[in-house]
């Protein structure tokens, strides 16, 4: 029985991780978000976007709201949260940005934003 309760509790904890994040999930993108903005990013940052699925959306969700005329800022939104992302990776190990709004890592989300800042 407690098994199942961290189950359920563990899917509840999901679940409101995509409320945070909301339209965000389960978008497709465009060919031309990928070949307009996605293909002209280069460097370590760029490997990590392309990696996490919740990076690569949320610039699509921005590409959406403002199209491909700001995909400079598109782009540097997307290497801000990858260069974020790079920080936990050196000392945590493999992770991705969804795994970073655990509630258990909010001391380790502000410690490394205070890092970055």
């Amino acid at each position: 029985m407690v098994v199942k309760q961290k189950g359920q509790h563990g899917k509840v904890l999901h679940d409101s991780r995509l409320l945070l994040i909301g339209n965000v999930v389960g978008m497709q993108t465009e060919k031309k978000f990928s070949s307009e903005v996605l293909s002209t990013m280069q460097g370590i940052t760029s490997r990590t976007v392309h990696e996490d699925w919740l990076i690569t959306r949320l610039g699509y969700y921005i590409y959406e709201q403002h199209g491909v005329s700001q995909k400079k800022v598109i782009s540097h939104t997307m290497q801000t949260m990858a260069q974020f992302l790079l920080s936990p990776r050196e000392v945590i190990g493999d992770v991705t940005l969804e795994d970073m709004t655990e509630p258990e890592k909010f001391y380790a989300v502000v410690s490394i934003v205070h890092s970055l800042g």
